[in-house]
């Protein structure tokens, strides 16, 4: 199986629901951001061919970047002040300024997308922060293992 395979398992939208907040899937992504105060959060997973699909927000090219990044490594990836950092500039300032994203992985390891919270002043996230997030992309992963 290749780093691409999306093997969860594949309803005909498999994220339908990422922006329902009654779904499982749904109330997680929305607990990321009130745990982290941010003022965007999403779900991004990667298909079979590695494009981006479903998410419970529509994230900037610049985001999915981002996204892209915490998938091919399959570590989080912190940005705390986007103006500082490569990839974002004076242009985004409406729209993004500080970004984590943390692994969604299933049990055997295999990174298939990301939880992403986003805010659009710089700010210093903490490591307690970090780790909540990983452990809500642990529960995604398994909510998705599930059915969604």
């Amino acid at each position: 199986m290749n780093a691409h395979d999306l093997s969860f398992p594949a309803p005909s939208n498999p994220c339908a629901d990422f922006g329902d907040r009654r779904s499982a899937v749904g109330r997680l992504v929305e607990l990321a951001g009130t745990v982290t105060d941010a003022r965007i959060t999403y779900v991004w997973l990667r298909d079979e061919e590695g494009r981006g699909v479903c998410g419970s927000a529509r994230p900037e090219p610049k985001l999915r970047m981002h996204s892209r990044r915490v998938v091919d490594t399959g570590r989080p990836v912190v940005v705390h002040d986007g103006f500082a950092a490569t990839g974002f500039s004076a242009a985004d300032r409406d729209h993004v300024v500080a970004f984590v994203g943390v692994p969604i992985a299933r049990g055997d390891g295999a990174v298939h997308g990301a939880l992403c919270v986003v805010d659009r002043r710089p700010r210093m996230w903490t490591t307690h922060e970090v780790e909540t997030l990983t452990t809500l992309g642990r529960a995604i992963a398994a909510e998705i293992e599930l059915g969604c």
